[in-house]
């Protein structure tokens, strides 16, 4: 069984050997087509973020990547507030977070701490409350994102639709876990026409930014 196993290899490597020549062609051909289907799906992403309308496939795709953005900002919110984490890591977060929002004016309710109100803040006014909380770490969690209200269009550059989700807020001291919020919340989000470098050109694209977040 040894020397049979042995002879199969030999052949398919002597097979190999001597097709090689005959094979470089065809893989030359395969590798230049897949090269232009790689171009051409490029091309027909590029037209799609510079088209002038959304299509139906498009607004839902901006749907997803809307809910996508309101998970990446329970995660930097948690980090943020994490006072384990490295000061720059924590600096680089609050920025990532910063760049999901529409604009630093946006609306934000939130309570974040069990002794007080949910209170509405601006972006800058929570990372300032989450920087000086109480608490070793805030976790915020997202669950159950549905589409609210559908894309809708407002403007030649804009559309927006909301999302409505279950959010919960804790508290972690030591080892200590103290649930702070449990409730509906409702967020905007914003499909907007964007100045973006490709290379060496500039052009205007489709880009997706979360709005207000208030109790639903």
């Amino acid at each position: 069984m040894k020397y049979r196993s042995l002879y199969i290899i030999a052949l398919l490597f002597a097979f190999f050997i001597f097709s090689s020549d005959s094979c470089d062609s065809t893989v030359e051909e395969k590798q230049k087509w897949e090269k232009a289907q790689f171009h051409k799906k490029i091309e027909t992403i590029k037209d799609g973020f510079e088209s002038d309308y959304l299509t139906e496939t498009a607004r839902i795709a901006y749907e997803e990547k809307a809910k996508q953005k309101l998970i990446d900002f329970s995660d930097y919110f948690t980090l943020y507030s994490d006072k384990s984490m490295d000061t720059l890591f924590r600096k680089k977060t609050g920025e990532m977070m910063m760049y999901l929002f529409y604009q630093n004016e946006t609306l934000l309710e939130f309570k974040l701490d069990d002794s007080e109100k949910r209170i509405r803040m601006d972006t800058k006014e929570l990372l300032e409350r989450l920087r000086e909380s109480e608490y070793d770490v805030l976790q915020l969690k997202t669950d159950s994102i549905q589409t609210y209200a559908a894309l809708e269009r407002i403007n030649e550059s804009t559309y927006i639709g909301k999302l409505g989700y279950l959010q919960s807020v804790e508290g972690i001291m030591g080892k200590d876990t103290t649930l702070i919020d449990v409730t509906t919340m409702q967020s905007e989000f914003y499909v907007m026409k964007v100045m973006k470098s490709f290379g060496a050109e500039s052009k205007k694209i489709w880009k997706v930014f979360l709005g207000n977040i208030k109790k639903y």
